[in-house]
């Protein structure tokens, strides 16, 4: 939002907190809070696949929500950056359920290099694209690209290379099935 308000125009502001309003609790309830009953799972009921494909299903059910609701306020012209902020929810999302392994493991430090290295490369990316386009979409996307390249780069590869339990076969989908 700083970054924002000093680097944009009240309009950019006024817009950021108009998609952060329409989009953050649909995709916070469409979490369902899963990381919480991932981490707290002792027996290992369900594997970390179910966990990761039942958010990424429920996620992906919460962006076409967000998509109807914006137009169905009537901000159609407004419907990329407001999907921005939705995808950039749901990127923290899917950045939480490998952060769930890592808790498990009590691996606390890769967690806060992680969420160091989003804040800053996420902010970098936001503030010169900003400063360069004066578009916020473009500004969006780029955080966007940077959280991605994190989830992808480092919370990915740090988590599977945690999990012992991690089986290479195709998930079943148990969680899946008992959520819908």
């Amino acid at each position: 939002l700083v970054a924002i308000a000093k680097l944009g125009t009240p309009a950019m502001l006024g817009l950021l907190a108009l998609a952060l309003s329409i989009s953050a609790p649909i995709m916070i309830y469409a979490g369902l809070e899963l990381q919480i009953v991932q981490v707290t799972d002792a027996k290992r009921t369900y594997r970390f696949d179910d966990y990761l494909v039942t958010r990424f299903a429920l996620l992906t059910i919460g962006l076409v929500l967000v998509a109807l609701t914006t137009v169905a306020l009537g901000y159609r012209q407004q419907l990329l950056i407001i999907m921005s902020i939705a995808i950039l929810k749901l990127l923290d999302a899917v950045s939480e359920m490998y952060y769930g392994i890592l808790y498990q493991r009590e691996e606390m430090h890769r967690i806060g290099i992680s969420l160091s290295l989003k804040g800053f490369l996420s902010l970098t990316a936001l503030a010169v694209s900003l400063a360069l386009s004066k578009s916020l979409l473009i500004a969006l996307l780029c955080s966007v690209a940077a959280r991605t390249a994190i989830l992808l780069m480092y919370d990915r590869y740090n988590s599977h290379y945690l999990d012992a339990t991690r089986d290479r076969r195709a998930t079943r989908y148990n969680l899946l099935r008992h959520t819908l």
